[in-house]
């Protein structure tokens, strides 16, 4: 019998977006819960790789003679998460195949950055609308262009001869910002006192944000 440690690897990708999820827990225990323990534990990487090392005597004193399955726990950021395939049956042994997972990484997690949430098609499109990101800030200079492009944004990249996908064109005319993006609405407080907010928009090519709005 081989002394050495078993190893189990694996990737864990985002199921919406299809990219690599790092800072993924991976658990690994004993199915039939007989040994109360964690047996391995392991973090992805920025690939969404991991490596679950498991010690053979930790493992002979668990199993017991059993077959050494294991059912595997994801934590995303400290909360357990559904992956799949999740009925696959994982057995120990030298000729375990690398696993592939992949979990819904929870919106509330995403942060600011949505972008990694769209469909494939939507992301290339809108890489390659950067080049035209210094002439588009120039034209949001400009009053009258800021009010346009926040109505009707499609239009204005039209324009100015930027093009678009007839997907893209579509989305953007079907589902234009909210117009209280521009106007802003009053406020009537239990005084009776009516107060407008006064809104800021600037649009910048800084890396952090590129719509600020106070």
């Amino acid at each position: 019998m081989a002394t050495h440690p078993f190893h189990l690897e694996g990737t864990i990708t985002d199921r919406l977006s299809q990219t690599p999820v790092p800072v993924v827990l991976v658990e690994a225990w004993d199915r039939e819960e007989k040994h109360p323990e964690v047996l391995a534990s392991a973090l992805t990487d920025k690939a969404g790789k991991f490596t679950l090392s498991f010690d053979h005597g930790l493992v002979a004193k668990a199993f017991g003679g059993r077959p050494p399955i294991i059912s595997l726990k994801v934590f995303y950021k400290g909360t357990r998460v559904a992956y799949a395939p999740s009925d696959q049956e994982i057995t120990l042994g030298s000729s375990s195949k690398p696993l592939a997972l992949t979990i819904k990484v929870p919106q509330s997690y995403g942060g600011n950055n949505i972008f990694q949430h769209l469909p494939a098609d939507i992301r290339a499109e809108l890489e390659a609308l950067k080049a035209h990101g210094d002439a588009l800030l120039s034209k949001l200079k400009d009053e009258k262009s800021r009010q346009a492009f926040l109505e009707n944004p499609g239009q204005v990249l039209a324009e100015m001869g930027i093009p678009l996908s007839a997907q893209l064109r579509q989305r953007l005319s079907t589902q234009p910002p909210p117009r209280n993006m521009a106007t802003p609405r009053a406020f009537r407080l239990l005084n009776g006192q009516i107060i407008t907010p006064r809104i800021t928009i600037n649009f910048t090519s800084g890396k952090k944000e590129d719509i600020h709005g106070r």
